[in-house]
């Protein structure tokens, strides 16, 4: 199975989440996983499954996730599909810092549409060093603490389930969920 991991990352960290699922996907048999960046992409025609993920700013995946889900969606809603978001800092529950928030909400309706397996939210790093002064002004209006929070047990948990899903020939897990097929 060709699998299709793409992400849109400013600073890598969102990247490298995406390079783990990868390689995690990579150790299961008959799967072959492709990492790419979102704007390295002009189709998806060939993939058997799709994994894409965005990072978060101020509750928006980047524009060019966003545009690449609204654009592919009607080929997304044909294969199996998972979708995550990198983003959330701090320590804790991810789904408390992010404080409820899940997925974009103007995303809500495409995503409804492809119908993903799941939808994930990872937490992210914050490197002050790699700021720009916009973004540096936004963390401290935030009052971000930088540091790694990716916690990547979860995502490697997380690629090995999807891992599981796709090795698992003629199971239900790959059929899109109310599907009549």
């Amino acid at each position: 199975m060709r699998i299709l991991v793409a992400y849109a990352s400013k600073h890598q960290s969102t990247a490298e989440i995406a390079r783990a699922i990868g390689q995690t996907l990579e150790q299961f048999s008959n799967v072959s996983a492709n990492v790419k960046e979102i704007d390295q992409l002009d189709y998806i025609t060939g993939y058997d499954a799709v994994v894409l993920g965005s990072a978060v700013y101020e509750g928006n995946w980047r524009l060019s996730a966003a545009n690449f889900l609204t654009l592919h969606a009607q080929e997304l809603a044909q294969i199996p599909v998972w979708l995550f978001s990198s983003g959330p800092l701090g320590e804790g529950k991810t789904r408390e810092i992010a404080q409820g928030w899940e997925f974009p909400a103007g995303l809500r309706v495409i995503a409804a549409q492809i119908k993903p397996h799941d939808i994930a939210i990872f937490r992210g790093k914050l490197d002050i060093g790699e700021l720009n002064m916009f973004e540096l002004a936004a963390a401290k209006k935030m009052d971000a603490t930088p540091g790694d929070y990716r916690e990547w047990e979860k995502i490697i948990q997380w690629a090995a389930q999807i891992g599981q899903a796709l090795c698992e020939e003629g199971d239900r897990s790959l059929k899109k969920p109310n599907s009549t097929t």
